[in-house]
């Protein structure tokens, strides 16, 4: 064995030269160094990558921890050479290795960056893989050395200085999205996965001699994913590099781009590239994603090239079916329409041909809302699904309609745009977790304290659809509106096309189906007649809306068995409480929790019970009495699901709080009141 140094020296071409590492050695050879005796210096260049610019410095230096796998023909096979020596300011990395020295005059070297010790000795057979699943790099000096390898070839006789040259068999391919135009632009990216036509990845077989690379199986190797990290965001451009097999495409095949993005919104990109070539750099520009999609739907399935579309979000996919669905980002987006509940098939829609936008609101601080502003558009309705799309960064509330071929409502749903989603599911328990309250009530898109988009929409009890909440914070002087859904309500915008507004009527003019009437109209609060209501046997009928209906009718709309009802307005895995269930109890309220700090919108509760944790704010948010918004600032009172059964119907349980008090309470049916929804066990 002869112990063999190398000397290698990337000789800079168009001032790009490529290794793995980050040192910055220039490698230039120092004046009067000369090889030692009997060594073999080889100097390594790397052709210019020329067919884009490179707006980065994309010289990359030799690392200490490299090493390399070399073959002498005649001699050693696969030989590891790490790095030897480099002298403090030295421009030359030395690599040496013992190895046997070939008897020959003249002799073949050949070599792969980096070193596996599983090569082998056949030079025309070596097993190489190009990994199927990378990691984002950022720019090409994160990729090269690291996610791929070089080889080298070159025929060498003794008593010369030697060179070889390192090459790269594989092209290069930066791919660039940038969504900061699009809906998608609050969004960030999980992944993108290539799928070509062509094997791309995988398993291959190097002939160092001819310096090429050839699949192991045509047929495998054609799905690439490159996975993202946390800062990944649409809002700006993303470089992900990647090193691929050169494919003979001939620039009509296409191949898709599938982007993938945390919020699983789906969008793909159609490309057919014109042939690909070893060590030569390709960028693939995603941009105007939304321009991309529109050219698919103007020019229809002509199109073979340089589209995209995207794959509207289901928001029922996982079986959260409800009348409120959590909307956290921008996007298309699409919900089943043909029943409330996933559980409930009897329970069907049917008739819908067309859907729309009803009304929506945005910030509930805003001085002013209208219909350009809202955040919901393209609403169609397509095979028993509701599609829309929300733009980027949106918070509020939008009441999506479904109608009939005479413009009827069938049913809405509540669409809840909530950038923060967490101020709802953070739950603060009570009852040795028996209860989990959602951390802000039910429309809202804030839970501080003193703060008016804390205080969230209004219900009647037993309805779905919710009713504007309050402009301002008010205070704990009782007052209420002037007239009702004017000067205390918070700005929102109904969509003209259906001809309605926010009234309020008698219970006496909904004619014989109480629920039919609310259905088709959930713009109208309903407030009581002073008339005795059909099966209340307990005492006058006021206070209701549910003139029609009978008592058991009216409290199987949001029941206390436990189960989640077709009129139960909290989103998938959440319900209406009960009225057992630690705050709203008959007999005791706030076993668990005690008054944590009060102001004139409402208290924050903590937990004093070791069985129960966290806490939360409740406002004060008055109620709609006939409509008008009343004492907000002042009081306020939740809704539970059941009631008093030794009460007439009008009295469901709720719990109160006013400015020196806290307290089981019951209501009036009539009444509309804000809702804190509690996770379903």
């Amino acid at each position: 064995m002869k112990k063999i140094s190398i000397y290698m020296m990337a000789l800079l071409a168009g001032g790009f030269a490529m290794s793995c590492a980050n040192n910055d050695l220039d490698f230039v050879e120092p004046e009067g160094q000369q090889p030692a005796q009997g060594n073999f210096r080889i100097s390594a260049t790397i052709d210019e990558i020329s067919r884009t610019s490179v707006d980065e410095d994309s010289k990359i230096a030799w690392s200490t921890t490299d090493k390399i796998s070399a073959w002498l023909e005649g001699g050693s096979s696969n030989a590891p050479l790490a790095w030897s020596e480099s002298a403090e300011g030295a421009t030359v990395a030395t690599f040496s290795g013992d190895a046997t020295e070939p008897e020959a005059e003249s002799f073949g070297f050949y070599a792969v960056y980096p070193y596996a010790e599983g090569y082998g000795d056949n030079v025309e057979s070596v097993a190489l893989t190009i990994p199927s699943t990378v990691e984002q790099a950022k720019s090409i000096n994160d990729l090269v050395g690291v996610s791929d390898f070089m080889l080298a070839s070159k025929t060498l006789t003794k008593g010369e200085e030697y060179k070889a040259t390192f090459t790269h068999p594989l092209a290069f391919v930066n791919i660039v999205i940038d969504g900061s135009t699009s809906i998608w632009s609050d969004g960030i990216i999980k992944s993108l996965t290539i799928n070509a036509p062509v094997s791309i990845v995988g398993d291959v077989t190097a002939n160092l001699k001819e310096q090429t690379i050839a699949p192991v199986d045509e047929a495998a190797g054609k799905t690439l994913t490159i996975n993202f990290g946390e800062d990944a965001v649409m809002s700006a451009q993303q470089n992900a590099w990647v090193a691929i097999n050169p494919a003979l495409t001939d620039g009509t095949t296409t191949w898709e781009f599938v982007l993938l993005l945390t919020n699983g919104q789906q969008i793909t990109f159609y490309v057919a590239p014109k042939k690909l070539e070893a060590q030569t750099k390709y960028t693939f520009t995603f941009n105007q994603i939304e321009k991309w999609i529109a050219r698919r739907d103007q020019l229809g399935a002509s199109i073979d090239t340089n589209y995209a579309a995207a794959k509207s979000y289901d928001l029922v996919a996982d079986g959260g079916r409800a009348n409120c669905y959590i909307i956290p980002n921008g996007g298309m987006y699409k919900f089943a329409c043909d029943r409330p509940l996933q559980s409930n098939t009897s329970f069907t829609l049917s008739g819908i041909t067309a859907a729309d936008w009803l009304w929506a609101t945005g910030e509930q601080s805003a001085t002013s809302f209208t219909e350009a502003d809202v955040p919901v558009y393209s609403v169609s309705m397509s095979g028993n699904n509701i599609f829309f799309r929300v733009k980027p960064n949106a918070k509020g509330n939008v009441i999506i309609a479904a109608t009939n071929d005479s413009g009827e409502i069938v049913w809405s749903w509540h669409l809840w745009l909530l950038t923060e989603p967490e101020i709802f599911h953070t739950t603060h328990i009570v009852r040795e977790s028996a209860w989990e309250f959602a951390g802000c009530n039910l429309g809202a898109t804030s839970n501080e304290a003193k703060n008016v988009n804390s205080y969230g929409f209004y219900y009647q009890w037993g309805r779905k659809d919710p009713f504007p909440g309050a402009g301002t914070i008010g205070s704990t002087t009782a007052g209420k509106e002037a007239t009702i859904f004017v000067d205390h309500t918070q700005k929102y915008v109904i969509n003209p096309k259906f001809e309605v507004t926010f009234k309020s009527v008698r219970n006496t003019t909904l004619g014989s189906d109480d629920l039919a009437f609310i259905t088709k109209n959930p713009t109208t609060f309903v407030h009581y007649n002073a008339e005795k209501v059909a099966g209340d046997t307990a005492g006058a009928g006021t206070n209701t809306w549910a003139y029609n209906l009978t008592l058991a009718e009216v409290k199987a709309l949001w029941s206390s068995s436990g189960a989640k009802t077709v009129y139960d307005p909290c989103p998938g895995g959440y319900r209406i409480s009960t009225s057992n269930n630690g705050w709203a109890n008959k007999t005791n309220s706030y076993n668990d929790y005690t008054k944590d700090a009060a102001d004139v919108n409402g208290y924050t509760f903590s937990a004093t019970d070791s069985a129960a944790s966290g806490s939360s704010y409740y406002p004060a948010t008055g109620y709609r009495n006939a409509g008008q918004l009343t004492n907000a600032g002042f009081s306020g009172y939740y809704w539970a699901a059941n009631y008093n059964n030794t009460k007439n119907i009008n009295m469901p349980y709720s719990f109160a709080i006013e400015a020196a008090k806290k307290a089981a309470s019951q209501g009036q049916v009539q009444r509309g009141n804000p809702i804190r929804c509690t996770k379903i066990k």
